[in-house]
């Protein structure tokens, strides 16, 4: 089932791309210089209101500050004929009009592990605290709990939680179950690892009072646990900016560039995503759009929230693969 679903999606972005005539590229510094002097990537078409975001973002592209690790992505409009060709690096800056643009970076896991408070994510997600209450949706008809009380009767199996988003009440049945388990990933993935993190020192704690070789012990079980906690705090990417055109909104186009960027994740190995949103809740636009791909919104450091920085109006996607392969494509556009 997974490879089909796999075979679906990476068969089903390149159609949706083309049936508006648009493309993606990546783009590299001298790319980047030439879209500018063209004045294609105008801070102000894209961010009427933050422009200092995305002229601070092509600064650091241009001059490399991250060494590479800054991506930064255009989905074009085509200006060429559909029937010419294109080369491998896409098409020149003449042939094509930029209508949305994206930056993210990799995170690499010393960096993360410095926003993380590990002991806190443990409490936050045990409790579901960590959760934006706004999202937390308890249903109480018989359908749900039954599912629950299947769910309760299988010991290795977490307590399920239902998010959902105003944008799910277009899909049909199948599409919201779809989005439930894709919000369900963003927070199970890492309480399983974290369970994992606990029965490691459980059983470490159960060793030192047994006193089986304290020393050797100690040793391997700090192995064990730095295992662990390397499957939470490794393969992140930094979502810092994604916007479109302000003469080329509500076409969709943000879904298909963000469905982009994530897809090229992918390919190169990242599974988990983290962004923060400028303009807190009053840029429903935004909160919609990331909700609608399953990111869960996370509560700030101060109020029990588990990353100490970056902080505030932070959402999280806890496995890009799986929105991938599971994604509504056909009922999302």
């Amino acid at each position: 089932m997974a490879s089909s679903n796999a075979t679906s999606f990476t068969n089903k972005l390149p159609t949706l791309l083309l049936s508006h005539n648009l493309h993606y590229q990546i783009e590299t510094p001298s790319t980047a210089l030439h879209l500018i002097s063209q004045h294609q990537l105008t801070p102000s078409n894209f961010i009427e209101l933050y422009p200092d975001i995305e002229r601070t973002l092509l600064t650091s592209f241009v001059e490399d500050d991250y060494d590479g690790r800054l991506k930064f992505m255009t989905l074009n409009l085509s200006l060429r004929d559909s029937t010419s060709e294109t080369s491998d690096n896409g098409l020149s800056g003449h042939d094509r009009k930029v209508v949305g643009i994206a930056f993210w970076r990799e995170v690499d896991q010393t960096e993360m592990e410095e926003w993380m408070d590990l002991h806190r994510v443990k409490e936050t997600l045990r409790r579901h605290r960590a959760l934006d209450e706004t999202m937390h949706s308890s249903s109480q008809n018989g359908e749900s709990k039954t599912r629950q009380n299947q769910s309760n009767s299988q010991a290795h199996q977490q307590r399920r939680i239902s998010f959902k988003c105003s944008s799910d009440d277009t899909l049909s049945q199948d599409g919201r179950r779809s989005m439930e388990m894709i919000r369900n990933d963003s927070v199970t993935w890492i309480r399983n690892a974290l369970n994992s993190c606990d029965d490691a020192i459980q059983t470490t704690s159960m060793k030192h009072i047994n006193n089986v070789n304290p020393v050797k012990t100690f040793a391997s079980s700090t192995s064990t646990i730095n295992e662990k906690v390397a499957t939470i705090t490794h393969s992140w990417i930094k979502i810092e900016l994604l916007a479109i055109h302000q003469s080329h909104r509500h076409h969709q186009y943000g879904k298909l560039l963000l469905a982009c960027v994530l897809s090229k994740a992918l390919q190169h190995h990242e599974s988990h995503a983290i962004l923060h949103i400028a303009g807190s809740t009053s840029n429903i636009a935004a909160r919609k759009l990331y909700e609608t791909f399953g990111f869960v919104h996370l509560l700030k450091y101060e109020e029990g929230g588990p990353f100490e920085k970056p902080d505030g109006d932070l959402y999280v996607l806890g496995d890009i693969g799986r929105v991938l392969s599971r994604y509504p494509w056909d009922e999302m556009w």
